[in-house]
């Protein structure tokens, strides 16, 4: 549910429409002052997958959102973030990010889910060894360009890494193209 207090009175308003679970929503606003961006977990296909919708300020209806996730392994997915800036094409890039359960390990995956997109599902792992993925933030820079911040346990400990998304390559592409420029810290 949402509310707003734009009216007077705080009215609760349904967000997702589906007879399912959600939960661990997540929301950027837009570019423009009243677009909102809204990705949660849903239930609603017998596995945990995280889904994506946008609105022009809080729905006055349920939104139907759209699975963000590319494969059907049956894999849960978890903790989706958002972050808007301006693509390569000066238009509005939303980018979400979440951790996957669908390899042998819990992985962080990315997607463009900005209009028009592929949302291509891009496993970002840079080192190329099983670990495991969680506590993820996806940012923006001061100068626009995005970035996630993870905990992962590559090295047999939890230690921070990052990585950046250039906004002159345009959408994101695989981690085999040098998407991934990770970095302990």
């Amino acid at each position: 549910y949402g509310a707003a207090s734009t009216d007077g009175a705080w009215t609760n308003v349904p967000v997702a429409n589906a007879e399912s679970n959600q939960s661990q929503i997540t929301v950027a606003a837009g570019l423009t002052a009243s677009l909102l961006h809204m990705a949660w977990v849903d239930d609603i296909g017998g596995d945990r997958d995280v889904f994506y919708a946008v609105s022009e300020g809080l729905p006055m209806s349920p939104l139907n959102g759209v699975d963000l996730i590319d494969e059907a392994s049956g894999a849960d997915q978890q903790a989706p973030a958002l972050a808007v800036t301006v693509g390569a094409d000066g238009v509005e890039q939303v980018l979400a990010c979440w951790i996957d359960g669908r390899n042998s390990s819990e992985d962080l995956y990315l997607a463009d889910v900005s209009v028009g997109s592929c949302r291509v599902n891009v496993l970002v792992d840079g080192k190329g060894v099983e670990s495991n993925q969680c506590e993820v933030a996806l940012g923006v820079a001061g100068c626009g360009e995005p970035y996630m911040v993870w905990m992962d346990d590559a090295n047999g400990m939890r230690e921070v890494y990052c990585s950046a998304i250039s906004p002159e390559k345009g959408p994101p592409v695989d981690v085999r193209d040098g998407l991934s420029t990770d970095q302990s810290f």
